[in-house]
C-alpha cells in the first residue's frame, strides 16, 4: 500500500498555493475568450454586412463575386452573366438648346450607370461640348480617338474617356450628338459601351 507523507503544514499551503493559482488562471482566459468571440462577431459582421446590403438592393450573386474580386485582385470585370437594368429615363433641354436624354441603370452585381445623349443644332456645338468636358477632366484615361457606331458601323465619330473626379466616363461624337457613359466603375462602363445598342447616337 502506497502511502504519501505530507510535513506538518504542508498539506495545507499546498491546497492554498492550488487554489490561489485556480483563482488567478480564469480571469484571463476568460477574458481572452472574450477577446476571441468579439473579434470573430465583428470579423462575420464584416463579411456578411456588404452582402446583406448587396440583397437588399436587389444584387444576385454576382455582388459577392465582385467584392471578393475586388478585394483580392483589385481588377474585377464584369462578365457577360452581369445585365444593365433600366430604372428609368428622362429627358428635357440640355445646354446650348440642345435636346436631352438620360437612362440610368442599375447592373446585377451592383453598380449604377447613366448614359446620356444630347442633341445640338450644329456639329461645333457638340464638338464644344465635349471638348469642355475633356478639359475639366481630372484625368485622361484616353485621349479623342475615331471610332465608328453601332451596329452597321457607317457612321464614324470621335471617342474619348475621362475621370472627372468622382466618376468615369465615356464620350462619343457623332457629328451634331454626344452621348456620355458614366460609372463610377471603368469596367462596367466599358463593358455596357462593348455591348453596343446606341442607336440613338446617328438616330435623325
Amino acid at each position: 500500500m502506497l502511502v504519501l507523507y505530507h510535513a506538518p503544514g504542508t498539506l495545507l499551503m499546498d491546497a492554498r498555493s492550488w487554489k490561489k493559482q485556480t483563482n488567478d488562471m480564469p480571469p484571463a482566459t476568460t477574458q481572452r475568450k472574450k477577446f476571441a468571440g468579439a473579434f470573430v462577431v465583428i470579423a462575420a459582421l464584416v463579411v456578411i454586412a456588404p452582402f446583406l446590403w448587396g440583397y437588399l438592393n436587389g444584387c444576385n450573386y454576382q455582388f459577392g463575386r465582385r467584392l471578393l474580386f475586388t478585394a483580392f485582385t483589385r481588377n474585377y470585370v464584369p462578365d457577360s452573366s452581369v445585365e444593365f437594368k433600366l430604372l428609368g429615363s428622362f429627358d428635357g433641354r440640355g445646354p446650348q438648346g440642345s435636346a436631352f436624354e438620360s437612362f440610368e441603370f442599375h447592373s446585377t452585381d451592383c453598380v449604377d450607370l447613366r448614359t446620356e445623349y444630347l442633341a445640338f443644332g450644329m456639329e461645333s456645338d457638340a464638338e464644344d461640348a465635349m471638348t469642355r468636358q475633356i478639359n475639366s477632366a481630372k484625368r485622361i484615361v484616353a485621349p479623342i480617338s475615331q471610332v465608328r457606331s453601332n451596329p452597321d458601323m457607317s457612321h464614324k465619330g470621335d471617342r474619348a474617356v475621362i475621370f472627372d473626379g468622382w466618376n468615369y466616363v465615356i464620350l462619343r461624337r457623332f457629328g451634331a450628338k454626344l452621348h456620355t457613359i458614366t460609372s463610377s466603375s471603368l469596367n462596367h462602363a466599358l463593358e455596357f459601351e462593348r455591348r453596343g445598342h446606341f442607336e440613338l447616337e446617328t438616330l435623325e
